[in-house]
């Protein structure tokens, strides 16, 4: 990794650790070596190492689903809404995927929709468990010319899914594409002290635009962040309080906070105001 990225292998260590090569990685950044996105992409290769399955998902609750019942305009319909090229399709309930439908596979297959059957046009799905290692994952997608993993939990119900890109996404960033959102939508500014986030926003994005310094090791959301600080899931309305910033759960749909309001103290300044915090409560030492 260090040697594509221009990094003095003499400098290291033959056997380096991780710790060893994030501290090289840093070193090279702030002397000029690597560039940040170079740094950030070693960082990010050397962290896929250690992911599972369940960390990378597209969660159940946000996957998009055909049923295998579903006539040629339905699916058309949930291609159009949906904006996936692939769909899995489930029998029943969707803990029984039985296969995943291609939009080019169907497309021109309406010329007699009253024949059409979405059975005749399945793909076989592939499983995976949640504690499955990225990497090792995305190996096995490779040899296999796999684009979509279907993950199953402990219980065998449908956990989430992944897809080629999101792997990639986890080692290079992220990957546009004519249907994806722009992220700052996901997080904007409605006031001078006021901040609307969706609430699958992730920290990083949360921070970013607001200049808070959110981090857990627990959640990677706006809405776990909330769910933490409350202890219990919310419904619309419901507020908390931390620090100089107050929470309100301004959207729940079906028991999931779909947005929050994130508003200041009057005259809170992110990142100065928290450092300043920290200096008082640990008593002014450096």
């Amino acid at each position: 990794i260090l040697k594509i990225f221009g990094v003095d292998m003499n400098a290291a260590k033959l056997n380096i650790t991780e710790n060893e090569l994030r501290t090289v990685v840093d070193v090279s950044s702030e002397a000029g070596v690597i560039e940040n996105d170079e740094r950030e992409m070693i960082t990010n290769v050397v962290d896929f190492g250690d992911a599972l399955a369940k960390d990378v998902m597209v969660p159940r609750v946000d996957m998009k689903f055909a049923s295998v019942d579903m006539d040629y305009n339905q699916l058309m319909h949930a291609f159009k809404e949906d904006q996936y090229s692939r769909l899995p399709v489930y029998e029943n309930d969707i803990d029984h995927i039985i296969g995943v439908v291609y939009l080019k596979d169907v497309f021109f297959a309406g010329s007699e929709p009253s024949k059409f059957e979405l059975k005749k046009h399945i793909r076989k799905a592939y499983f995976t468990y949640e504690y499955k290692n990225t990497s090792e994952l995305l190996k096995e997608m490779r040899r296999r010319s796999l684009t979509m993993a279907i993950i199953i939990d402990e219980y065998g119900a449908t956990a989430g899914l992944i897809t080629m890109e999101d792997l990639i996404e986890e080692i290079v960033g992220d990957i546009k594409d004519e249907y994806d959102v722009d992220e700052a939508d996901n997080v904007r500014k409605i006031g001078k002290y006021e901040y609307l986030a969706q609430g699958t926003a992730r920290l990083d994005e949360v921070n970013e635009v607001t200049g808070l310094s959110l981090e857990s090791e627990e959640y990677e959301s706006i809405a776990g962040h909330v769910i933490n600080l409350l202890g219990h899931l919310p419904g619309t309305g419901e507020m908390v309080r931390s620090g100089h910033v107050q929470y309100v759960v301004s959207k729940v749909i079906d028991k999931r906070i779909d947005e929050v309001k994130i508003i200041f103290d009057k005259g809170f300044v992110p990142g100065k105001d928290e450092l300043e915090e920290d200096v008082e409560k640990s008593g002014g030492k450096g």
